[in-house]
């Protein structure tokens, strides 16, 4: 992702290796968030979860403290939507704005910049943000302005994966059950009605997965 937006744009990542990459590449690799959050306009932060994000900005070395006033911090994590819309006011405090930004498209996609972004926030924010944004995604949705509207989007769209996965699951292994070869069974499916991005990706359906 980082690749993505531009090879000079600077990176903070907790594994060194990645950072070592990154720097192979022609970018600037930081020894943590803080420093990296003093030398830009926009802090993009693609963690796992609220406690990461955390980290990211309050913790040892953290980004809250260096982030400059009218800098954007654009989240792209999986979080409760209420705890997205505090963050945004407590960044605000410090002159701070807040993208709600969680994605959707793994780490394949994330590597061709082709992810789906589900994204909300003020127009000031996106304002300094966009030029970022386009280089990450193919497609971005402006869901509100407000901090808290792409995570509630992204929940929904989760919910309904999974039950797409488990559908998926539990189809194969009826038809398997009924005495279909499974790999048969895959290719028809990934060709017919019953297909679906959850059925076709890594995570999905294909027999030995």
């Amino acid at each position: 992702m980082c690749c993505n937006s531009r090879n000079s744009d600077p990176t903070d990542d907790l594994r060194p290796e990645a950072a070592a990459d990154f720097a192979r590449d022609g970018g600037t690799a930081f020894a943590s968030a803080g420093d990296l959050a003093a030398t830009v306009d926009v802090l993009v932060a693609v963690v796992v979860n609220a406690a990461q994000v955390e980290s990211v900005l309050f913790g040892p070395g953290g980004a809250a403290d260096r982030l400059r006033p009218g800098s954007v911090f654009v989240m792209c994590s999986t979080v409760d939507p209420d705890w997205s819309a505090a963050l945004e006011g407590h960044l605000a405090e410090k002159g701070v704005l807040c993208l709600d930004a969680p994605v959707s498209g793994g780490a394949a996609r994330a590597a061709t910049g082709e992810l789906t972004m589900m994204t909300s926030g003020s127009a000031a924010a996106y304002a300094v943000a966009d030029p970022v944004l386009e280089a990450m995604s193919s497609t971005v949705y402006r869901l509100g302005d407000r901090a808290g509207l792409g995570s509630k989007v992204k929940i929904v769209n989760q919910l309904l994966a999974g039950v797409h996965i488990a559908a998926a699951a539990e189809a194969m292994a009826l038809g398997v059950k009924a005495g279909v070869p499974a790999e048969a069974l895959y290719e028809v499916i990934t060709h017919s009605a019953g297909n679906s991005w959850d059925v076709r990706e890594p995570h999905g359906a294909r027999p030995g997965r």
